[in-house]
């Protein structure tokens, strides 16, 4: 209904988590003229607070009406349309001229700052990967696996070369006791980083690699070391 508000965004929450077996997407977009990294923190809270199966994060982009015979140059006829950075290039990669820093620094710019254009990118990279894979509802206690499985399988297709997916499906196929897709699944990541500059960083600037430390390990130990580094995480979203 609209227009929404956390009221009504909060009931919803709860009248969909009666009904686990869907698999509910969420759209969020980030990057608005002047809003502020305050601001931008409050959306991404409120998008984990949703408890949704995934969330769909991207960065605003303005496009001039150039049709538009518009002497004053005011925003009336822009166009506001949602941008995915890593569709930016085919690979799936984010470029930047930047150092990329540590995951806590990524998170920790002052909140009325408005973040430029590379650092939305970094943002959008960590608000998917922490919502959508490190803290997702249902690879935590009580959660559907086979939901996160599925949609990550789909998702996979088109996007073989990425070793988050092909991670945490490994992850999740291990919580479920399925060791010979999980196998597949952490070969995978690992031909990846091999053959990756680009997301080798990626895994340590999010810690990733303390993931793949124990592939032989048993369902309770791997399910275990996940929910430890959910909880470091949740650490970190608490203190923004």
């Amino acid at each position: 209904k609209k227009p929404a508000s956390l009221k009504t965004l909060a009931i919803a929450s709860q009248m969909l988590a009666k009904f686990p077996d869907l698999f509910v997407v969420g759209c969020y977009i980030i990057g608005f003229k002047n809003e502020t990294y305050g601001q931008i923190i409050d959306t991404f809270k409120l998008g984990l607070s949703m408890n949704l199966s995934w969330s769909g994060w991207s960065v605003c982009q303005v496009l001039r009406d150039f049709n538009v015979d518009n002497e004053f140059e005011t925003d009336e006829y822009d166009t506001i349309l949602p941008f995915v950075p890593s569709k930016e290039n085919a690979d799936g990669t984010i470029k930047t001229d930047r150092q990329r820093q540590h995951y806590p620094e990524v998170l920790k710019l002052p909140l009325q700052e408005v973040p430029d254009r590379e650092q939305l990118k970094e943002l959008w990279f960590a608000f998917n990967l922490i919502s959508n894979y490190i803290l997702n509802t249902n690879l935590k206690p009580g959660g559907r696996e086979g939901l996160f499985i599925n949609w990550a399988v789909a998702l996979q297709l088109g996007h073989p070369g990425n070793p988050v997916i092909s991670l945490f499906l490994f992850l999740a196929y291990k919580t479920v006791g399925d060791d010979i897709l999980a196998k597949k699944q952490f070969t995978s990541t690992e031909a990846i980083l091999r053959n990756s500059d680009y997301w080798r960083q990626r895994f340590d600037q999010y810690e990733l690699n303390t993931l793949l430390l124990f592939p032989e390990s048993e369902s309770k130990f791997v399910t275990n070391q996940l929910r430890d580094f959910q909880e470091k995480y949740e650490s970190v979203v608490e203190s923004l």
